[in-house]
């Protein structure tokens, strides 16, 4: 078997047909998978853009600069945050309202041992 060693030229060679196959990374595209805007994530869970802005901090929004900062989210935290709803894990409510007792319907009685009037078809009378 006979070992072939490849030069520097070839591997450039190599390198650079590569890229033409591929093409140029778009940095405007590879930007936009890093990070969802409010119109994405309102997408992703099936909320309006309102909601999403309303509760970006359950969200995981990003933390923005500049004068007028664009809202943006992480999208793992996204997704983490709907499969939390989907399986109902939900935070505790801060005060829970005590529960409530059920009371008991007391028992109709007649104490005169009378026979009432059928009400809605009561078959018994007849």
């Amino acid at each position: 078997m006979i070992e072939r060693v490849l030069s520097e030229a070839d591997v450039d060679a190599i390198a650079r047909r590569v890229v033409e196959l591929l093409g140029e990374p778009d940095p405007a595209a590879s930007a936009a998978a890093l990070v969802w805007t409010t119109a994405r994530v309102a997408a992703e869970i099936g909320m309006s853009e309102e909601w999403v802005r309303d509760h970006r901090d359950d969200l995981g929004a990003l933390p923005a600069k500049g004068e007028r900062p664009r809202l943006l989210f992480d999208p793992a935290a996204v997704r983490a945050w709907a499969t939390a709803r989907e399986e109902g894990e939900r935070s505790p409510r801060r005060n829970p309202a005590p529960a409530k007792a059920r009371r008991r319907a007391p028992a109709q009685r007649m104490s005169s041992g009378v026979d009432l009037l059928p009400i809605r078809g009561d078959r018994r009378a007849a």
